[in-house]
């Protein structure tokens, strides 16, 4: 089915176990007990492929956390909440309701940004989407996808359904970049050749502003003092009749 990538955790989460955790007053440890309980519960959803009833359930655990400060703040707690928000995923994924899926994954990776799990879902999300990659305007896309992809496998390096995943995303990306650089490449080539010849446009117009500048120029002659004197003086005599 579309979206569903068994491997990188995409099986049935872990069945839950009785809180060990002394530090947590009565009250938490009782509501973390009661979320753990309600985690196997969506384990058993998940088995029997009802994704949107185990999606309900885990969305209950959030509740449960939410509602009690000091669990929300323990270690155990937000560690519960993190596993239930990547489980809802996975569901939305199943049901192909990828934006609850996005946004879950989100908030995972807004406070374990190095989750490689949410890397790997959110990716698989955002590319099913958008048609892997193919839908009108969402080409670009192919870069967060690839990104995410590639954190995944840094932490996930021996998964194989994500390193197919990621593969196939490559090519994709590759394609996208070379076409991009391409692009930037012509319309630098378009952007030299406009220049070039709005500079062949301008030459004329310069020179012709020119000419009247040497129109207006006037021949300077420089005299020998000597020989003006001699001419005046030659000037003053008389002529002879």
């Amino acid at each position: 089915m579309p979206g569903y990538r068994p491997g990188a955790g995409n099986g049935v989460p872990p069945a839950p176990v009785a809180s060990t955790d002394p530090d947590l007053p009565p009250a938490a440890k009782s509501d973390l007990d009661q979320a753990r309980g309600v985690k196997d519960q969506a384990a058993t959803d998940f088995k029997a492929k009802n994704y949107g009833a185990a999606a309900d359930k885990y969305f209950k655990i959030l509740n449960i956390i939410r509602h009690n400060d000091e669990l929300k703040a323990s270690a155990p707690g937000q560690e519960l909440e993190t596993q239930a928000r990547l489980n809802i995923a996975l569901c939305k994924i199943n049901d192909k309701e990828y934006d609850v899926a996005i946004d879950q994954c989100e908030r995972v990776l807004d406070r374990h940004p190095g989750n490689h799990k949410a890397c790997f879902r959110l990716a698989t999300a955002m590319y099913e989407t958008s048609d892997k990659c193919t839908k009108a305007g969402s080409e670009g896309s192919i870069r967060g996808v690839h990104n995410y992809a590639k954190k995944a496998c840094v932490g996930l390096p021996n998964d194989k359904k994500l390193r197919e995943f990621y593969d196939e995303v490559k090519v994709k990306f590759d394609a996208y970049q070379a076409a991009q650089d391409a692009a930037k490449a012509k319309a630098a080539e378009e952007e030299k050749q406009a220049a070039a010849e709005k500079e062949q446009d301008t030459a004329p117009v310069a020179e012709e502003k020119s000419e009247p500048a040497k129109k207006g120029l006037r021949r300077v002659v420089v005299t020998d003092p000597e020989e003006e004197r001699a001419k005046a003086k030659k000037e003053q005599q008389p002529e002879k009749a």
